[in-house]
């Protein structure tokens, strides 16, 4: 998954990499070339270290120690004064009901703060994710411009897609 969203990053762009296992290896595929990167993942920012032509910036918020990322109000403050042309969103699970969520709601509400400010939003999500269940909403498929997946997605996900024009890679 993080090789097949390292294709879609754009030269001379400004993605923001969300924190999660996913968007670190992402981070770890990135070519060395010009761009500036955000990102509120501790982790990605390691990877990003590497890169020389790569301006990775970490916007400012509370430190969740499990997650080795920032969130809560000042993060999303700090986003909703950016502009991003992509965003590399991780999520918990997937549910049609009731969307894409995760497990916290700083979380979730720097995720919204950071769709809102990308003129294109990613979603990395593995097939084991669809179906489960998580607590705090972070959008549903509609405000979504691409899925990048594992390979092995549900048809009736699959179907869900088509319908709100969401391309899956």
């Amino acid at each position: 998954m993080a090789r097949k969203a390292a294709q879609l990053v754009r030269p001379n762009g400004t993605p923001f990499l969300d924190s999660g296992s996913t968007t670190t290896m992402l981070a770890r595929e990135l070519p060395d070339q010009r761009s500036i990167v955000f990102t509120n993942s501790i982790t990605c920012a390691c990877e990003l270290a590497r890169l020389e032509q790569v301006r990775a910036i970490l916007v400012g918020g509370n430190l969740n120690r499990c997650s080795l990322s920032v969130c809560g109000g000042r993060s999303a403050e700090d986003v909703r004064r950016l502009s991003f042309d992509q965003l590399f969103l991780g999520v918990t699970s997937f549910q049609s009901s009731t969307g894409f969520m995760c497990g916290s709601d700083e979380d979730a509400a720097l995720k919204r703060a950071c769709i809102e400010r990308a003129d294109q939003t990613v979603v990395l999500m593995d097939s084991s994710k669809v179906g489960r269940r998580s607590t705090f909403q972070i959008c549903d498929l509609d405000a979504v411009d691409v899925v990048v997946f594992d390979g092995e997605l549900p048809h009736e996900f699959l179907r869900a897609c088509d319908n709100a024009d969401v391309q899956v890679i």
